[in-house]
Formats: structure tokens, C-alpha cells, sequence
């Protein structure tokens, strides 16, 4: 491995570390399961960083790891949605490293709407008339739309 790459698999492992323990303080927890952390912060910034590939990696890592120290998982699309391929999306800001806050929009609409899949799999699967697609987008944006199912 060239110097350059050494450095990156380092970085990538720091910013990892940073964004685990970061997602282990909450700022404050939502009703219907969910908090809101600052896990994602050091992940966007190795994405301006090293570029989407890095990002991506790390978010991937992260979403694993998130997945076997704190997992919540009610059905098998969340298990794939809400973890790796979640964190991963924040490695999309790679993409934009002159435009920041474009960059930045994108990973929250993505990720936002990559986190509604997996509610409204579980909303299908216990309220088959209803229209899942509108409870899980108005449930995730508002979090008080339907009582907790349990």
C-alpha cells in the first residue's frame, strides 16, 4: 500500500470512532423510536475530505458496527435500509466537495428517505389498508402520527 491510501484506511478509522461515540450521546430521543445524534458530522467531513469512496466505506462500516452494538430491527428491509446503506449515503457529499451545502441537502433528503422504507415495510405488513407510504413519510417527519406499535 502507498503512503497516501495508509493514510486514508487511518483516517477513515478515526472518523469512524469519532462518529460511534458521537452516536452513542443523544441529543434527544424521538417518540417513535430513533434519536437525533451528531454521528453523521465526522463522516461528511471525511467525504469532503478523501472523496465518496472513503465516505462511503466508512458510512458502511459505521452503519455495521451501529448494527451489532445498537440494533432495532422489526423487519428485514430495516436490517439493510436503516444501517449500512443509511450511513452509507453520506458518503454522496463526496460527490460535491466545491458545493458544500448542496452536498450536505443531499445526504439529509437521502437519508431521510432511505430511513421511511423500512416504516413503511412494517406499516404494510400490520395495516394493509392504509397507504404506507403516507403514514411512514408523515410518521417520520412529524413522529407522532401513530401511536407505538407494541
Amino acid at each position: 500500500m502507498d503512503n497516501k491510501r495508509v493514510l486514508i484506511l487511518v483516517e477513515s478509522a478515526v472518523v469512524i470512532a469519532m462518529a460511534l461515540a458521537l452516536s452513542q450521546i443523544r441529543l434527544f430521543r424521538l417518540p417513535q423510536a430513533g434519536s437525533v445524534t451528531l454521528a453523521m458530522v465526522p463522516l461528511v467531513v471525511l467525504a469532503y475530505r478523501r472523496g465518496a469512496r472513503a465516505g462511503l466505506m466508512a458510512g458502511i462500516a459505521l452503519g455495521l458496527l451501529r448494527l451489532t452494538l445498537d440494533a432495532y430491527v422489526v423487519h428485514w428491509a430495516q436490517f439493510i435500509l436503516d444501517y449500512p446503506l443509511a450511513f452509507g449515503l453520506v458518503g454522496l457529499a463526496g460527490f460535491f466537495p466545491n458545493r458544500k451545502f448542496l452536498g450536505v441537502v443531499l445526504v439529509i433528503s437521502g437519508v431521510s428517505s432511505v430511513i421511511s422504507l423500512p416504516g413503511s415495510c412494517s406499516l404494510q405488513s400490520s395495516r394493509p389498508r392504509e397507504l404506507p407510504w403516507l403514514c411512514t413519510l408523515s410518521s417520520t417527519t412529524s413522529r407522532s402520527f401513530y401511536p407505538r406499535l407494541s
